[in-house]
């Protein structure tokens, strides 16, 4: 056959240690077909003496029908294939440039290397790449430019386009398109790019070369270096720091008529770094070798990395937790070991990567025996990279170069792991269930074993326990965990029983029994529920993209098949129950008596977020999960959850992050379905936590939204995320307000921690409408640095959840109340009708004096029995692992009436800088507040905790105490305001000792009177270790 435009690529696809190649060609320059082939040739011989069949035989494919029903062209010359594992799953896959799209073919693997297994399909991006002239696209290459872990992509035209178009791999498989700007005119025209670290630095670079002919530019050579990534100090946002050369002087680099048409990248004269060829394939049919000649001096940085040290380590049953060096042998080469430096990193799941220490001049020695490293990320795969640098010197011939380098030359490590406990960061919910005509009794809490990450939701029936039948306060364990029982529990009090746990309940479930839902965008980009089943691959294969192209396998496996255990860990998503509405009519609006009226039966159900990728909404008298929902932003997530094993093709389970975040509901007056008509609806709304999505929705942290109305029939409504969300564990508060002249309902929300290393994101705070899912009103909490007072500095978000209050009773929102990392609490007026930004503004009521941190959730109080009601706000510091554990912090109540003011506070009156009148009891040094408080019958509750609570490997957090404090928020039966409300046989008791300590906010039950007259409160507070106390 006549041959044309063309391309190559070379790579080993089968994994059988050969190398094969990938070519295709046509017969004309043009976007048609005229004799052409496209087809992956399987060498049949051996490495030194290689052999090919023709296209058309085996064990050759042939892709020339597959890639014509996709409209993949060959028109002009030039670098349109490129070969790389772009999924990370050890099969080599290929990408295609062609007309302004790029396509990727991607590799099933070694066991379903077959034409029908293979998937072509465009690149998973949000933008083509623009190059709509011409020839379109003519250049691709892949790798990881940002050393982020993944792999990115870069494309150029043979046309006159003055940039390369930069794909950035958001770690799902979903690129953001960029463009790195081509800064001379005169090298534009691209046919060809190499992309390898070409001077040894650590960084991937890009040669380019160029045609003659479509830019009319002459053919030249250039090069970026790559000097890794760039922070502008004042956006806080981060690039590539792309240094551009025009080689050879600029001038070009073939005598006319002769270009360049392709190229290929290789050692070819074996000293250790890239060379180039070029080729011109349509005049002198030349091959060209570009030498890169690396200077007897070195480079001023560069990076060794590991495999994985730990083999078969079962992540099921166990977590590398710490890691020590115990030998280090260094020294240098070279003359001085001034300027020079190594920064050693440690990573235990292979892509997450820590600082372990650093050296620099005379510290690069030799040692034994270092410091142990505690990990802050989960994983069973050991893995260590050493960073060497050197300070540029001076020299006449080279820039960027040193005459000394720093060497490594033996290290060896020692890491501990732990295995399987059971814990729990959240609180339980309690419910009174009818079961045919007797009323049950039920507190469901959510735990999570580790390392596994098996979740277990359990519904306990305490109708049966009693209540003690004296005046005084004790605390009573109800069950606590012992893996070695049939249940995985030790019941302790009498009358409990276990009703069911959702873990086990749905891991004898078939996974094709289970109705999971999620939601793709329509053509007006509104989102419609879709089964998460096999038989929709095809709608959802695009955004799933499994490694191995095996889009059923990873659908079926996220449904649980597969697995080792269904329900992801219930890590911090609290539940929550919703049954029949139960709003004020009142104060609800026109219509909600008969939205009552017509959904006072309703189904009481719970919903919870797990790590598994879903909501879950189980029946709350059986446990049976009806449904579970899967947000779009995270379908392309899921296939990190079923990795392949590179060296035997074996797919298993990883554990990420996905809907950690705990879901709330409310009534609202909304237009749901889009039919222009508002009308009474339940809604869903429900943060991710750290369970970051993908770009593909355009943005990286969400909240999303459902109308639960029907509890068995969820709709999708919309997701909410923008440029400065952080993480979003703030859990939304729902109200109405007035805006614009109407009545609308939406919901308040923090934003934090800051997980973008792009730029600066989590201290905004957020209003949303929730009939459209966008955010009307925001504003910037800023930053408060404490490092030259304290020490130590935590950059400022808000993953607080807020509070509001409606002082006159009449349904509308007046103030919303949230506190942030810098120790501040916050006020919004929102009684003023909304028609412009200026109309709210946000003020600082309170600030610690020391901007110790607050992360929980103000609890508001207001005495309706007076005419002008004064809000009480409780709160409290030190939520933070990184607070520190040698100071005092406080719990603060607050009064704000005309000005602001502390009514009264537990802590030290000189570290808090207020009158010591006010001083109502003690915190321990190191006592944090993390859980949020609760008000019941004129008592504020809140808990505290010493040590940590949030370390990767939970037993790390185990150490230390908890407390549980009760306090009169106003003088009740002749104990006076902030004083305690627990009584013992010995007298009044300023706190409770927890059996260990809690993360979680207690949880308000059933009251009744015991002795005569004396009404006592049933508080529930699950533990950390998942002891669960009354």
């Amino acid at each position: 056959l006549y041959v044309g435009p063309a391309s190559i690529t070379v790579a080993d696809y089968n994994n059988d240690g050969l190398l094969d190649f990938f070519f295709y060609k046509n017969r004309r320059d043009e976007f048609g077909y005229n004799q052409f082939v496209a087809a992956m040739y399987i060498n049949i011989g051996t490495s030194t003496d290689p052999d090919f069949n023709p296209h058309d035989m085996a064990p050759n494919l042939d892709f020339t029908a597959l890639f014509q029903a996709a409209g993949i062209y060959c028109n002009w010359a030039g670098d349109h294939l490129c070969s790389v594992d772009i999924d990370q799953d050890g099969d080599v896959d290929v990408l295609i440039i062609s007309q302004d799209k790029i396509f990727l073919v991607r590799n099933p693997g070694t066991d379903n290397f077959e034409i029908d297994n293979f998937e072509i399909s465009e690149l998973n991006y949000d933008q083509r790449t623009g190059f709509t002239i011409g020839r379109g696209g003519t250049s691709v290459d892949a790798a990881d430019f940002d050393k982020d872990g993944d792999i990115d992509v870069i494309g150029g035209t043979v046309n006159d386009v003055p940039y390369l178009v930069y794909y950035e791999n958001d770690g799902t498989g979903f690129f953001t398109r960029k463009e790195i700007l081509i800064p001379n005119p005169n090298c534009t025209g691209i046919v060809a790019t190499c992309v390898r670290d070409f001077n040894m630095d650590g960084w991937v670079d890009i040669f380019g070369a160029t045609d003659r002919w479509n830019a009319g530019n002459e053919a030249r050579m250039w090069f970026y270096k790559n000097n890794g990534l760039y922070t502008d100090p004042d956006t806080g946002d981060t690039t590539l720091d792309l240094e551009f050369r025009c080689l050879n002087n600029c001038q070009p680099i073939l005598p006319p008529p002769h270009d360049v048409d392709m190229s290929a990248v290789l050692d070819y004269d074996q000293d250790g770094d890239y060379d180039v060829i070029l080729a011109d394939a349509n005049h002198s049919g030349d091959y060209y070798l570009i030498i890169n000649e690396l200077a007897p001096v070195y480079t001023t940085s560069g990076e060794a990395r590991s495999t994985s040290y730990t083999g078969d380590l079962d992540p099921r049953r166990y977590a590398i937790t710490k890691v020590k060096v115990t030998r280090l042998q260094m020294g240098i080469l070279g003359h001085s070991s001034e300027g020079l430096r190594v920064d050693l990193y440690v990573s235990n799941d292979g892509v997450n990567w820590e600082f372990y220490a650093s050296y620099e001049g005379d510290e690069i020695q030799n040692y034994n025996g270092l410091a142990w490293h505690t990990f802050n990320h989960f994983g069973s795969r050991f893995m260590w990279k050493a960073l060497l640098s050197a300070e540029e010197d001076e020299m006449e011939e080279y820039e960027g170069a040193s005459f000394e380098t720093p060497i490594i030359r033996e290290i060896r490590f020692r890491f501990a792991y732990v295995e399987r406990r059971e814990y729990a960061r959240t609180s339980v919910a309690t419910q009174l269930v009818d079961e045919q005509g007797r009323q049950l009794k039920l507190i469901i809490a959510g735990t999570f074993y580790f390392p596994g990450w098996q979740g277990h939701l359990r519904a306990y029936d305490v109708t049966q326990m009693p209540m003690l039948n004296t005046s005084y306060s004790e605390l009573r364990t109800i069950t606590r965990s012992d893996l070695t029982a049939p249940s995985g529990r030790e019941i302790v009090a009498s009358g409990v029983t276990i009703r069911w746990d959702a873990g086990e309940l749905l891991q004898n479930r078939s996974p094709d029994d289970r109705v999971i839902y999620t939601a793709l965008p329509d053509s007006n980009g509104d989102l419609t529920r879709i089964e998460f089943t096999a038989a929709n691959v095809s709608q959802l294969a695009p955004l799933l993209n499994d490694q191995q192209n095996d889009n059923v396998g990873l659908i079926n496996f996220v449904r649980g098949e597969g697995r080792y255990w269904k329900l992801g860990d219930i890590n911090h998503s609290n539940p929550i129950v919703v049954g029949p509405p139960s709003g004020a009519v009142s104060q609800m609006g026109e219509g909600y008596d008969q939205f009552l009226l017509d959904y006072s039966d309703r189904r009481k159900v719970l919903y919870v977020g797990a790590n598994d990728g879903m909501l879950h909404c189980f029946d709350v008298l059986t446990g049976e999960e009806l449904w579970a929902f899967i947000p779009y932003n995270l379908l392309p997530k899921l296939r990190n959850m079923r990795a392949v094993d590179n060296a035997t093709g074996s797919r298993y389970f990883v554990r990420d992050v996905y809907v950690d975040g705990t879901p709330t509901s409310a009534d609202v007056y909304i237009d749901a379905d889009g039919d222009g008509n508002k009308e009474w609806r339940t809604i869903l709304l429900c943060g991710q936590g750290a369970g970051y999505g993908s770009s593909v929705a355009g943005g990286l942290n969400y909240y999303f939204a459902l109308d639960i109305t029907d509890p068995e029939n969820p709709q999708p409504l919309w997701e909410f995320t923008h440029t400065q969300l952080g993480e979003t564990w703030s859990v939304p508060a729902i109200g109405k307000i007035m805006k614009n002249g109407e009545p609308t309902w939406v919901a308040f929300v923090g934003s934090g921690y800051d997980n973008n290393s792009d730029h600066r994101t989590g201290n905004r705070f957020y209003a949303i409408d929730l009939e459209t899912g966008q955010q009307f009103w925001l504003f910037n909490a800023g930053e408060v640095k404490t490092k030259d007072e304290l020490g130590w500095n935590i950059k400022n978000t808000i993953p607080c959840s807020p509070s509001t209050v409606d002082i006159d009773e009449d349904g509308f929102v007046d103030r919303v109340y949230v506190g942030d990392l810098d120790g501040r609490l916050w006020k919004i007026d929102v009684s003023r009708e909304f028609r412009r930004s200026q109309d709210w503004q946000a003020e600082v009521i309170y600030e610690d004096h020391h901007n110790y941190p607050i992360i929980s959730k103000p609890a508001v109080w207001i005495n309706a029995t007076v005419e002008s009601p004064v809000p009480r706000i409780y709160f409290g510091t030190g939520g933070d692992d990184r607070a520190p554990d040698d100071v005092t912090y406080s719990f603060i109540a607050l009064l704000d009436g005309n000005r602001p003011e502390v009514e009264w506070f537990i802590g030290d009156h000189r570290e808090l800088n207020l009158n010591s009148s006010l001083d109502k009891g003690d915190l321990g040094v190191g006592e944090k507040v993390w859980a949020d408080p609760k008000i019941a019958d004129y008592i504020v509750y809140f808990s505290t905790l010493t040590g940590s609570i949030e370390s990767v490997d939970p037993c790390e957090s185990l150490a230390g105490i908890g407390k549980l404090y009760a306090r009169y928020i106003v003088a009740k039966a002749g104990n006076p305001i902030g004083s305690t409300a627990f009584r013992t046989a010995a007298g009044p008791a300023e706190a409770l000792n927890l059996e260990i300590k809690t993360r979680s906010a207690v949880t308000i039950g059933e009251s009744e009177r015991v002795q005569g007259q004396t009404r006592k409160r049933e508080v529930y507070i699950q533990e950390y270790n998942s002891t669960l106390q009354r």
